[in-house]
C-alpha cells in the first residue's frame, strides 16, 4: 500500500509543479511591462496604458 502511495505522489509531482511555475511566469511577465504600458490580463500582454 505505501508503493502505491508514493507512485500516485509522484505521479502528481510535475504537474503540480508546472501550475506553480505557470502562475510564476505571469507575475513576473506581469511586473516587466515597460513604462506607458499596463498588463491586461484578457490577453495575457502588456498593452498600452489608457489615457485618462
Amino acid at each position: 500500500m505505501k508503493h502505491i502511495v508514493v507512485a500516485a505522489v509522484l505521479a502528481l509531482a510535475p504537474g503540480l509543479a508546472i501550475a506553480g511555475c505557470g502562475h510564476d511566469r505571469i507575475q513576473t511577465t506581469a511586473t516587466s511591462c515597460a513604462e506607458g504600458q499596463v498588463w491586461d490580463s484578457k490577453t495575457m500582454a502588456c498593452v498600452p496604458q489608457p489615457q485618462a
